[in-house]
């Protein structure tokens, strides 16, 4: 258990304020977009039929706005990026640390997956706590606003939102379950898969799987068309069928970092 410990800390130490600039400059970047937005007065929309003008709701503003999700979508790259290069040089520091552990790969693999579910889980909780604030941001403006709103905002309109913009809601899915299972199985999915990349680099080989399944999830958090029953079922399946070519590609591999 030391030495998972140990491995685990050594990830931190090598990654995570890396990750934490990548997550707070997210954050900002979507918080200072979003408010750029409502003061410019791109939520009135033309009806280029009638002439008339329209309020655009909350889930107007993220789906007319691809900014908003190509944020999410570079960060989480970026983060992905942080994670899969680490310990792919074999004379880093952190491999000569690992190597004085005298810990089998597989280990370091699955202790690395574990701090990749950490690491991916934190990206989520910050971003819903960011759609939290868009959120709050949106009704604030709105009560400061009557003239525009015109009183068709509340914390009704609000909450369908989570519904209805595809990025909210796979972050916050609410009562929608399936939703949950999918998104635990595309960040295990993923934490493994970054994980295992160290582990083939050093073999001149390429786990090309993971290509696979970073635009699907990418694709998952931003995009309408994986509203559904039958989306989640994809990415549950996607991520499951990556998972047991990892298992079975490094079942017969084994290497020990002996110092």
């Amino acid at each position: 258990m030391r030495n998972y410990l140990s491995v685990f800390f050594v990830q931190i130490k090598s990654t995570f304020n890396k990750i934490m600039a990548v997550i707070l400059l997210m954050g900002m970047a979507q918080l200072g977009l979003f408010i750029h937005i409502l003061n410019s007065g791109d939520i009135i929309i033309p009806n280029s039929f009638t002439n008339e003008r329209f309020l655009s709701g909350l889930e107007g503003i993220l789906l007319d706005n691809r900014a908003m999700s190509f944020i999410f979508a570079s960060g989480f790259l970026l983060i992905t990026v942080i994670l899969a290069i680490n310990g792919c040089k074999y004379t880093s520091r952190e491999d000569y640390t690992l190597r004085r552990l005298n810990i089998t790969e597989k280990k370091v693999m699955l202790t690395k997956g574990i701090y990749g579910i950490f690491v991916f889980s934190l990206l989520l909780m910050a971003e819903a706590f960011v759609m939290y604030i868009i959120c709050n941001i949106y009704i604030y403006f709105a009560e400061n606003h009557p003239q525009t709103f015109e009183g068709s905002v509340s914390n009704q309109t609000v909450f369908l939102s989570f519904y209805r913009s595809s990025l909210i809601h796979s972050v916050l899915p609410l009562e929608d379950y399936l939703k949950y299972i999918s998104t635990f199985f595309t960040i295990v999915g993923m934490s493994f898969s970054t994980a295992s990349i160290p582990y083939f680099v050093k073999r001149k080989k390429l786990f090309l799987e993971t290509f696979i399944l970073v635009p699907a999830v990418i694709i998952n958090f931003t995009s309408a068309w994986t509203a559904g029953l039958a989306a989640d079922l994809a990415l549950i399946g996607v991520s499951g069928f990556i998972l047991g070519i990892l298992i079975t590609r490094i079942s017969t591999e084994e290497q020990t970092y002996d110092g």
